[in-house]
């Protein structure tokens, strides 16, 4: 007998590598894995990137609001100023600190030769010195110009007849209270009221 089957089928037929609910599974746990990925590495630094702007805004607004508030301090201080100082004309409260004009007569002009005059009005101190070194006055402008107190100093020397004395006129104009450069400790605390 010869076979009855004339025709050859080709195509193999596939084995199946798990049953399907096995597949299910890990097409589920994988969905599981992308979203814990998705949580913790986009969206929640995401939500924490706008939490902050939404702070910094905050805070923004906030800072705007205060500098809305003390738009008009400069006004106010000045009223308040008025009120408080009892009267002191801004020409007053930029007069230096009298200690400090004190202290630089004591300790930089007093070792000039002898002290004949010292006049202070408003923050010039001029003093005149007789039988000054002319080296000595040198040093002396040195010192005060390296002095943060000091504004600028001027000097003026005369010499009488045959090798007489000689005298040394120094002008010393000091940085106000409210100059730009002055020194808080040292223009502060007014002592011309």
């Amino acid at each position: 007998m010869y076979p009855t089957k004339t025709t050859i089928n080709l195509v193999k037929q596939e084995a199946t590598h798990g049953s399907i609910a096995t597949q299910v599974g890990l097409f589920a746990i994988t969905l599981v894995l992308i979203g814990v990925f998705a949580k913790f590495a986009v969206i929640d630094p995401l939500a924490s990137g706008m939490e902050s702007s939404a702070e910094v805004a905050a805070a923004q607004a906030q800072l705007d609001e205060l500098q809305a508030a003390n738009e008009n301090y400069a006004a106010l201080n000045e009223k308040y100023a008025r009120y408080v100082v009892t009267g002191l004309t801004e020409e007053e409260a930029n007069l230096a600190n009298r200690n400090a004009v004190l202290d630089l007569i004591r300790s930089n002009l007093m070792s000039v030769g002898y002290l004949s005059s010292v006049k202070v009005v408003g923050n010039t101190v001029t003093a005149t010195c007789l039988g000054a070194d002319l080296t000595e006055v040198s040093r002396l402008v040195e010192r005060l110009e390296a002095d943060s107190r000091v504004s600028h100093v001027t000097v003026s020397t005369a010499q009488g007849k045959d090798n007489a004395a000689t005298s040394a006129t120094i002008e010393v104009t000091l940085k106000g209270a409210l100059d730009d450069g002055a020194e808080t400790g040292e223009g502060a605390g007014n002592g011309a009221a």
